[in-house]
């Protein structure tokens, strides 16, 4: 299992890009890909609770953006994706064949904190929307369908980092 999540930190670090080779005055592109590892979620209905538990997914995003010197603006599109393992149900599980996704769109502002050393620390801001589905087309033990389930909330996230 170790194993297993170094490989997927691994390829992740690998195929994510962070716009380090970014240059102050220049735009610049940035690609990531990595796994999702979504949290269980309860979905509760006149005190009846109902959990899924989600596999490990996929999420793949773009960026374009330009520097500024000390900051940077982008424009991001992402999407991510995670099938639905099962739900339990007043202690009873089904396994369920569904999934979850969600595609983003987000203007993302990074304040950069530059230095003499290889590491830029940074802190960054954005704003935008998402469209949310969940797709269930049958319990794997149960034949029922559920339609399509579609959200289209505003986005945004506050963070910071090392690239």
């Amino acid at each position: 299992m170790v194993r297993r999540i170094a490989a997927v930190l691994l390829v992740g670090a690998t195929l994510s890009t962070v716009p380090a080779l970014a240059v102050e005055g220049k735009p610049y592109v940035s690609v990531t890909a990595g796994a999702t590892f979504l949290a269980d979620a309860d979905f509760e209905d006149s005190g009846d609770t109902i959990e899924a538990e989600f596999d490990t997914g996929y999420n793949l995003g773009a960026a374009l953006g330009y520097d500024f010197g000390r900051g940077r603006i982008e424009g991001e599109i992402a999407y991510r994706s995670n099938e639905i393992d099962k739900f339990t149900y007043q202690g009873v599980s089904v396994a369920a064949d569904g999934d979850y996704s969600a595609l983003s769109f987000m203007v993302n502002g990074y304040l950069d904190f530059k230095n003499q050393s290889v590491v830029t620390p940074f802190i960054t801001a954005g704003i935008g929307w998402q469209t949310l589905r969940l797709t269930m087309s049958a319990f794997k033990d149960i034949q029922w369908a559920v339609p399509m389930i579609r959200f289209l909330p505003i986005n945004w996230g506050l963070g910071w980092g090392l690239p």
